[in-house]
This record gives structure tokens, C-alpha cells and sequence, in this order.
């Protein structure tokens, strides 16, 4: 009699517990943000995008325009190639989480390859940041996120860097792209202005006026527009900020810069 009374109490119990919810109604578990991989992020003619994220029946949906993803973005399927300058943007869904937050990759279209440049640094990056020296500036080979132990990354700790570049023939440019770090939490700052010269003349300058303010993680391209017109030999200022902000932990401190590549266009 006593384990039937038991057996009957258990079955009551069972029968009133709330019935198991998908995890997204309860909140508990989000989706990591997907990978999405380029086999070139700078290239001339072409370069293949893949997606990834190690779960079953997820959907990887993406943009390529820069506009915000959401469940009615183009569905990922399989690698596909693209031929132009783009945001790309992916997230990550399922109807038993939340959706992911957004990844993003910039790629970059070139005109010119000009890795057999010669190129010069007004001062030596810090030893810990050196990637492969001044060469790697138009070496076509871009940085992560992830700049410590890089390759591509140059990092200095400067109020200013020039760099010099001898295409070794005159090529009709009209804008310098100048790709950098921003990792405020790593002390990592947007410089404030890149000025291009020709001949010892400013042919083209950007003035940045939001590095001083607080700033998402992000591998940044700065665009510069110049004369147009014919070059050989230019030289490009990168002015960092002169301190790190008040708001900020490391206030009153010189800021880090992360240069990785430049671009001519």
C-alpha cells in the first residue's frame, strides 16, 4: 500500500511540473556569432566567402550590401565568390535560441598590386607589433581582429608615423586607403587625421574627428581622397591622437596605432 501511495504521489508531481521550453523563450543560451572566412580580403579580380558555425540546423543568414541581418536576409548555402568592394555581415539563427550577434568582414578590390613597392618607416614598429615591417604595407595580406602575435599588424605608440612609398613607376592614383586597428579596451586608437604628400605638397588629407570618442571594435578603412593625377613617390603622415581620452582608463597616455595595409586607388 505504501509504495503505491508512492508511485501515485510521483505521477501527481510529474504531471504538474511546467513543460520543458525552447531555449530561446527562456533566455538562456544565444547563438555564437558565425565565421565568415575570405581566401583574400584584398584582392584584384576576385575572392571566395565561406560561413561556418558548428551546430546542427542552424541558418546562417547574410548581407552583402552593409545593411543590418535579420530572418529575411539572403540564406548562406554554400561558398560563393564576389568581385567588388563589400560589407559582408552574417548572423546566426534557430528556433530553439536566440539569434546570434552580427559578424562582419570588409573586403577590398584593388586596382593596383603593388607589393614590389618600396616602402620606408620614419620609426621602427614596437617589437611586440612588428608583422613583417614597412613590405607588409602593400603586401595585399590583411589583419584579424586578433593583432597580438600577428603577422600583418604594425603597432606603434607615436604621435606620428610616416610612411614612404616608391611605386618605381608613375601610376595614375585619385585615393589612398589607409586600413587600421580600432581596440579601445586594448588601448588601440583611430588616428585623428592621414595626409598624403607628393613632392613635398599635401595632395589629399582625411581628418577623423570621432577617434576621440568611444569606438565598437573594428578593422577600419580610411579613405583619403587626392589630386587626381599621376604618382611615383608619396609619403603619407598618420597623426595619432595626442592622448587617450579622459572618459577613457588609459586617460592622459599616448594611444596604440595598428596599421596593417595600404591601398591605392
Amino acid at each position: 500500500m505504501k509504495w503505491t501511495s508512492l508511485i501515485i504521489l510521483l505521477v501527481l508531481i510529474q504531471s504538474c511540473a511546467p513543460e520543458p521550453k525552447p531555449l530561446s523563450q527562456s533566455g538562456t543560451f544565444q547563438l555564437a556569432a558565425p565565421t565568415i572566412e575570405l581566401d583574400s580580403s584584398i584582392f584584384k579580380k576576385s575572392a571566395q566567402v565561406q560561413m561556418a558555425l558548428g551546430l546542427p540546423n542552424v541558418e546562417i543568414r547574410y548581407s552583402t550590401d552593409g545593411n543590418a541581418v535579420d530572418k529575411n536576409s539572403t540564406l548562406y548555402t554554400a561558398p560563393f565568390q564576389i568581385g567588388e568592394s563589400m560589407v559582408i555581415k552574417a548572423k546566426a539563427f534557430h528556433k530553439d535560441y536566440l539569434e546570434s550577434g552580427t559578424s562582419e568582414v570588409h573586403s577590398t578590390q584593388i586596382k593596383y598590386n603593388v607589393s614590389n613597392a618600396l616602402v620606408g618607416l620614419s620609426t621602427e614598429a614596437n617589437t611586440n607589433y612588428k608583422g613583417n615591417g614597412a613590405s607588409g604595407l602593400v603586401d595585399m595580406q590583411k589583419g584579424t581582429m586578433q593583432f597580438r602575435g600577428s603577422d600583418q599588424w604594425l603597432g606603434f605608440q607615436e604621435k606620428e608615423v610616416k610612411v614612404s612609398i616608391d611605386l618605381q613607376k608613375e601610376i595614375q592614383l585619385s585615393k589612398i586607403g589607409l586600413s587600421t586597428l580600432v581596440n579601445q579596451d586594448g588601448w588601440i586608437f583611430s588616428p585623428q587625421k592621414v595626409s598624403v604628400f607628393a613632392n613635398d605638397k599635401e595632395i589629399g588629407a582625411t581628418q577623423l574627428d570621432d577617434a576621440n570618442k568611444t569606438q565598437a571594435n573594428q578593422l577600419q578603412m580610411i579613405p583619403v581622397p587626392i589630386t587626381p593625377a599621376n604618382y611615383q613617390k608619396l609619403t603619407i603622415v598618420i597623426k595619432s591622437l595626442e592622448e587617450i581620452p579622459q572618459w577613457h582608463q588609459g586617460k592622459g597616455t599616448l594611444p596604440w596605432l595598428f596599421i596593417d595595409e595600404i591601398i591605392l586607388e
